[in-house]
């Protein structure tokens, strides 16, 4: 089942467009001069550890902080406060948001879709394939989210955004509480999303996971954007000099002047 991006989104005009973002706080943490655009059919990894500010730049592309100063778009409408145009044209998934716990994964999945898009038509086998397409098997479409992995609720939530068809998907850690080989699987899906023409924005600490999967990837250190690359740079890159881009410092290779271990402990 394929989502129905709006006919009226462009695809020369970015999903998402920041320019010059700040946000401060009386703490100090924020972002500082942030700017990054995402276009149709396009996977942009923002990649940060814990405290860099990607958080920081969702709310402010959600409508829930205004920004100190700058500006964001979000497929050419402009973020303000409550603006309804953004929260019709942008879905954010985290690898830390919950659903229901009480209700079963059909049950979550038609009520986000029909409190959140009312203007969706909604149907129970519709429903039940977007499931499978987000490789959620038949028997958990009615197991309490209580119940279910952490892979299988981010697949319902990837139901969701799915069956919004909106044009911007936005992800905060995704792989927050993920295993490697389910972190493979995300990746699969996330592609999905781009070949139907999506924007997407993957804010994410997963170095990993940002090398095989974006089509340009920034490096926000401490609320700044230090670096971007594009796939060929990226994949012209080693893993070891991303992670200098990354972290500042070459891996702490130490170890690997310690002794080798006994291969078995004396008696």
């Amino acid at each position: 089942m394929q989502p129905e991006i709006p006919a009226s989104v462009n695809e020369s005009v970015p999903g998402v467009e920041i320019r010059h973002l700040s946000k401060r706080y009386k703490s100090g943490a924020g972002v500082e001069d942030v700017s990054l655009s995402v276009l149709p059919g396009e996977i942009y990894c923002l990649l940060g550890s814990a405290g860099a500010g990607k958080t920081t730049i969702a709310r402010v592309l959600l409508g829930l902080e205004p920004p100190t100063s700058g500006q964001a778009w979000i497929a050419g409408n402009l973020v303000t406060m409550g603006n309804p145009e953004v929260r019709r044209n942008i879905t954010f998934v985290s690898g830390a948001c919950s659903l229901c716990p009480a209700m079963t994964a059909m049950q979550n999945l038609k009520l986000f879709v029909t409190v959140g898009s009312p203007h969706i038509g909604w149907t129970d086998r519709g429903g039940r394939e977007t499931l499978r397409t987000m490789g959620v098997a038949d028997r958990l479409f009615q197991t309490r989210v209580r119940s279910l992995t952490p892979e299988t609720i981010l697949q319902v939530w990837l139901a969701i955004a799915w069956l919004r068809s909106s044009p911007v998907l936005v992800l905060d850690d995704p792989t927050l509480r993920l295993d490697p080989i389910s972190t493979a699987r995300l990746q699969r899906l996330l592609s999905r999303f781009r070949e139907a023409g999506c924007a997407l924005l993957v804010a994410t600490a997963d170095l990993f996971l940002a090398s095989q999967l974006a089509d340009r990837l920034g490096i926000l250190t401490r609320g700044r954007k230090t670096a971007e690359r594009t796939r060929a740079q990226v994949l012209s890159s080693s893993l070891t000099e991303l992670y200098i881009d990354y972290l500042g410092q070459a891996p702490d290779r130490s170890s690997l002047d310690h002794p080798v271990a006994p291969t078995r402990m004396p008696l």
